[in-house]
């Protein structure tokens, strides 16, 4: 039944689209349609066409034509879509008649669709066919019994509901709710979580609906569910209560957890946690002290809900524990819970010798910056590692030079946790000018290890002084600040680094940082946002700048990315060098093909560079390796126009050939066109740029 139902929704569907799509048939009027349907020649697509279309221009004149269909095999589903939306009450008594005569798919199609009408008249009518010696169409009136759900349905579907109408009641039930009729939806809702031959999931979802409609009345009903032997009852009971408030829940929960198995214990101090009732943390505490490991670790973290700085010492304890799975959650707890108090009372542990360097790391995941001090203090003790990485979460900008001194230290163990907590507190600093001068301070005379480091904190950093800190270092006389101030500037994270790239570039011209500072401007123009002016603008700059052909090439690429007038504009321009011209006329004919050629400027600048508009004509086109080729023609003439290259929807040809026809293959593209009626041919690596030789 229901696979029938899909598949005729799924034809309806595509009947609308094709009605949408047709204007002749959108302007039939009511009397040809229904002249349609009466027409007995008229093909049976036609008509269901017609149906589609009364379902959104059909009134009470249609009733009787359409009622008549429901008889019809082929179109009774047709029939009643065209019906539904009819507001005529002709239309229930329509269909209220065909019941009496109908069988099977058609009679249950009419059932669903008094319940689809929502008219609780129907339900009289509809409690007949509950006895009906085919159980799927008492089945199927019980369900719109239930769909239109009423009172009296209620009182119906409750007297001697046999277990195959369960499902029904479950539904009557949350209709019930939705239409604020609570007190009827929680009698069948009882009535079918006690029904012992239904399905057991709809028996548990009427009693996770049932507690959740009666809130504090249905603890009684959760507790039950709780104590229940069975696991899935059990987890039922686990959902409904968070469906109540934490109130009227937890009780009926600590009350579970009592006398239960260690495995459901667990799985109930979680849940305490998650309701997050005060009243249920003496429970929680005494459950942290379990000696069943899995109950030990859910009150742990349960804490993190419930607990707070009384709670320290306990979790402590938990967090220095042998095992490491108890540790790690009660350190997890403890960074987790919120409060200056609780702050107050981890830094009270401090000097706790046997939990100092769980204290430590915890200061720096709470990031407590009250205990930078006495971190500080500890530097050169026991606990060095961790103190520095702790600093990097608390430390403030006039203490960083602790840290940048520790870049100089003979352990390379040292060195790496200083880089990491510098990082650290460099991204937790909110004034970047102020934060690029302190670390600026330690470039000189530091090691390359060290440099290298810097610089790269102060790309990440950016702002007005890190740019200005690196700029200098790239025009200065230390080789191996040189070196990695170049290496900054080509990665940086905003536009602001152009004017030095440029002047790098040609301060240095041809030399190794004379291209870095080139290509680091070039990638500014190509990954950046910016006003399309100013794009086209810096790619004339870098053609005009550029000394070498390649970086010259990678402008030309950057302008096929961003097509318009102006890139057009410069690519023409640029196709008056020789070394250029015939990248640079590809790269005119992309842009043009992309912004679309027909244009009178467009015209004007590709007959610049020797193009004027070709008539294009593909023969054939196959694509592929070997014997293993894809006749690719099709798609090649849809997107040729009326210049020498095709621009496929996508670059790589498996995509927008629509699969790979010899996988693992070096393949080819073989194209036979004509260009203005002279034949011509070529053969293409796989994604390469498809520009069409002039023929001789």
């Amino acid at each position: 039944m229901f696979r029938d139902t899909r598949t005729h929704l799924l034809a309806i569907g595509l009947l609308g689209l094709t009605v949408l799509s047709s204007p002749a048939l959108a302007q039939q009027t009511e009397s040809d349609l229904l002249a349609t349907l009466k027409d007995a020649d008229a093909p049976i697509f036609d008509k269901t066409i017609a149906c589609k279309q009364l379902a959104i221009v059909g009134t009470e004149a249609a009733v009787p034509v359409l009622a008549g269909l429901l008889q019809d095999e082929g179109l009774s589903h047709y029939a009643r879509y065209a019906l539904e939306p009819i507001p005529s009450p002709k239309v229930d008594e329509a269909l209220l008649a065909a019941m009496a005569t109908l069988k099977g798919r058609e009679l249950i199609g009419v059932i669903n669709s008094l319940a689809n009408r929502g008219k609780p008249a129907a339900i009289g009518p509809l409690s007949k066919m509950l006895d009906d010696t085919d159980r799927t169409v008492a089945t199927a009136a019980a369900h719109s019994i239930a769909r239109l759900g009423t009172p009296q349905a209620c009182e119906i579907l409750g007297t001697a509901m046999p277990a195959e109408f369960a499902a029904a009641g479950l539904v009557c039930g949350k209709t019930l709710a939705r239409q604020g009729h609570a007190v009827e939806a929680v009698v069948i809702l009882e009535q079918v979580n006690e029904m012992k031959d239904a399905p057991k999931h709809v028996r548990l979802a009427a009693m996770i609906q049932a507690v959740q409609l009666q809130q504090r009345d249905g603890v009684e009903m959760l507790a039950a569910a709780l104590a229940s032997d069975d696991k899935q009852t059990f987890n039922a009971g686990l959902r409904a209560a968070r469906l109540l408030t934490p109130a009227d829940a937890s009780q009926a929960v600590r009350d579970a957890a009592k006398d239960a198995a260690p495995s459901r214990t667990a799985l109930l101090i979680t849940l305490l946690g998650d309701l997050g009732d005060p009243a249920s943390l003496s429970a929680v505490v005494e459950a942290a002290g379990s000696d069943d490991a899995t109950v030990r670790l859910a009150a742990i973290e349960a804490l993190a809900t419930l607990g707070g700085a009384a709670h320290v010492p306990l979790l402590m304890d938990a967090a220095v524990d042998k095992s490491e799975s108890i540790s790690s959650r009660g350190l997890k707890t403890l960074a987790a819970l919120a409060g200056d108090d609780v702050d107050r009372a981890v830094l009270d542990l401090l000097n706790d010798k046997s939990s100092q360097a769980t204290v430590i790391r915890l200061i720096g995941q709470r990031r407590i910056t009250a205990a930078a001090p006495k971190l500080l203090a500890l530097l050169d003790g026991p606990h060095r590692l961790d103190v520095i990485a702790a600093l990097g979460e608390t430390v403030s900008l006039g203490d960083l030079d602790v840290l940048c001194k520790i870049l100089r230290s003979n352990s390379e163990e040292l060195r790496l946790a200083a880089r990491n907590a510098i990082h650290a507190a460099c991204n937790r600093m909110p004034d970047r000018d102020a934060t690029a001068a302190r670390l600026a301070i330690f470039l000189n005379g530091a090691s390359e290890e060290t440099v290298e480091f810097l610089m790269e904190e102060l790309r990440l950093i950016g702002g007005p002084k890190a740019l200005a800190t690196v700029a200098l270092a790239a025009k200065g006389r230390s080789a191996t600040q040189k070196e990695y101030a170049t290496q900054a500037l080509g990665g940086w994270l905003d536009t602001s680094a152009a004017p030095v790239l440029l002047d790098l570039a040609k301060a240095e011209g041809t030399g190794k940082y004379g291209i870095r500072g080139m290509r680091g401007y070039i990638r500014l123009i190509r990954q950046f946002s910016m006003p399309e002016r100013q794009r086209a603008e810096m790619c004339r700059t870098a053609l005009q700048t550029a000394r070498r052909d390649a970086e010259k090439k990678l402008v030309l690429e950057v302008l096929q990315r961003y097509p318009d007038v102006d890139s057009l504009k410069i690519a023409v321009a640029a196709a008056k060098d020789p070394a250029l011209k015939i990248e640079a006329a590809a790269t005119a004919l992309i842009i043009a093909q992309q912004i679309g050629g027909k244009s009178g400027d467009v015209k004007t600048l590709l007959a610049q560079v020797g193009q004027d508009p070709v008539k294009i004509e593909i023969v054939k086109a196959e694509y592929g390796a070997g014997v293993k080729m894809k006749d690719v023609t099709a798609t090649l003439r849809r997107h040729a126009r009326d210049l020498p290259l095709i621009v496929l929807p996508s670059p790589k040809y498996n995509t927008a050939f629509g699969g790979d026809p010899a996988s693992g293959s070096v393949k080819t593209l073989k194209i036979q066109y004509k260009i203005d009626g002279k034949p011509g041919e070529v053969v293409l690596p796989e994604n390469a740029t498809i520009l069409l030789p002039t023929p001789k």
